[in-house]
């Protein structure tokens, strides 16, 4: 069940076309889902942790139940590829593929900060004990 709600996020993280997600686009779900896993254990376990994102916060709460996480994070995934999509639509290629316009600096900066800001919620959650799949209440 635990590993089909991994795979179920990063599938359904995109009614997009998966062929054409990028390898960036695949890390970052990938990441994504590691969130969704560390967050469902702030649900899991509200005397222990609640949510800091301000944005996650503000959506599904301090102490979001499963199917908060679950939404919130299907709902990340989708936008996070649909405006990927978006952004690489807009590029224009040389002929020897490189890129050639100003979205390109776009798509640099939407990754920047989509993996600092992710990736630095996936490290702020491990820092502070949140594992995924831990079954035992991590807290005194």
């Amino acid at each position: 069940m635990k590993y089909s709600i991994i795979l179920l996020s990063i599938l359904l993280s995109g009614c997009v076309n998966v062929r054409e997600m990028t390898g960036t686009e695949v890390a970052w779900q990938t990441m994504n889902a590691i969130d969704i896993v560390q967050t469902l254990q702030v649900a899991k376990f509200p005397e222990c942790y609640e949510e800091s994102n301000w944005m996650t916060k503000a959506l599904i709460g301090k102490h979001p139940s499963e199917s908060e996480v679950l939404a919130v994070g299907v709902l990340y995934g989708w936008g996070h590829a649909k405006i990927s999509e978006m952004i690489r639509s807009r590029m224009t290629f040389d002929e020897n593929g490189d890129p050639s316009n100003a979205w390109e600096a776009v798509n640099i900066v939407w990754n920047l900060f989509s993996f600092v800001g992710t990736g630095s919620a996936v490290l702020h959650n491990h820092q502070i004990g949140v594992r995924p799949f831990n079954n035992s209440k991590p807290c005194p």
